[in-house]
């Protein structure tokens, strides 16, 4: 013998109907219910965690007839999890392996819900319904139980300045720095370890994500951190403000004597050898600016216009 649902001027048997039409025989049991949304339960969980909402059940006279189980979020058109204990519960969209009924062997609700793998978008008005299919709207006895899912996330940078910026003397430049999370991350400034000073030059806009540095001078070169923090965390993000150094091509001095394998020596003119290298009496030296000059046996030669003259073996430098 069937379950049969009594709802004038229509008798269903509740073993051949889908979950579908429970869903539209919900909606007609449950027009005209006012949720009490004052009394709501507020629950906070962080990004990734499970949480229960607890959600009873009261059976009329304590007595247990057939009810259908549905969770609403505000906002969606469909309810995310429908249940009856002749079908398999529906799972919304985007709580697929997410959202589960508790067991009712548990110390919770028969009609709680558990929610697993929190997201950000989880945050909001949840509505737990429980609709006695036999009794009408008036004689339910809970209906409408609210609770407030407020999800916490940790901040994480979604914008940050290049960690390296080239700057000349006398330029402007803006280091943006954002951040996501709930709460919403506070943006500090720091500048060498120690907070921003802000000046005519230098100032912090748009709730702390910008950095602008106007007019740049040597003492505005350094490290620039952006510090983004809320209750559940923070997080740094580094960026080091340089002089732009331009491209630096050393010239090469060319020079061969004898004897073989001079001793190579810095004259005047601010001779800088960076390297230099001999073989066979050929020397490659890099010089910054000046002479080169060669030397053995105290015997120099004046590069290319310079002749021993104490030994004729010995032959000056030649570029």
């Amino acid at each position: 013998m069937g379950m049969w649902l009594n709802l004038a001027p229509f008798e269903i048997n509740l073993h051949h109907i889908s979950l579908q039409v429970l869903f539209i025989i919900t909606l007609f049991q449950l027009k005209g219910v006012s949720p009490d949304i004052n009394n709501a339960v507020h629950i906070t969980a962080l990004l990734g965690e499970s949480v229960v909402f607890n959600c009873g059940v009261d059976f009329p006279g304590d007595t247990p007839v057939p009810y259908v189980l549905q969770w609403e979020k505000k906002g969606s058109d469909v309810p995310i999890y429908i249940w009856y204990d002749l079908y398999p519960p529906h799972v919304g969209a985007g709580y697929e392996e997410r959202v589960s009924r508790v067991s009712p062997n548990s110390s919770y609700g028969k009609a709680s819900l558990n929610l697993t793998n929190i997201r950000e978008t989880d945050q909001g008005w949840y509505e737990c319904k429980v609709v006695f299919l036999n009794r009408p709207p008036s004689s339910h006895t809970k209906n409408g139980t609210w609770f407030f899912l407020d999800v916490h996330a940790p901040p994480r940078f979604s914008v940050t300045p290049e960690e390296v910026i080239y700057v000349n003397l006398g330029d402007a430049i803006i280091l943006n720095c954002q951040a996501e999370g709930t709460p919403t991350p506070e943006i500090v400034w720091y500048k060498d370890e120690n907070i921003v000073d802000v000046s005519a030059t230098t100032g912090v806009f748009n709730d702390g994500t910008e950095l602008r540095i106007s007019n740049i001078r040597s003492q505005d070169i350094g490290d620039y951190t952006c510090i983004a923090r809320n209750g559940e965390g923070q997080i740094s993000h580094s960026a080091r403000v340089i002089i732009a150094v331009y491209p630096y091509f050393p010239r090469w001095c060319y020079y061969h004597g004898s004897p073989h394998q001079p001793n190579q020596t810095g004259g005047g003119e601010g001779f800088l050898p960076v390297r230099s290298e001999s073989n066979a009496g050929q020397c490659y030296s890099q010089v910054v600016q000046g002479r080169c000059t060669c030397q053995r046996g105290g015997l120099p030669g004046d590069a290319g216009n310079h002749k021993d003259r104490r030994n004729s073996s010995h032959k000056p430098c030649q570029f």
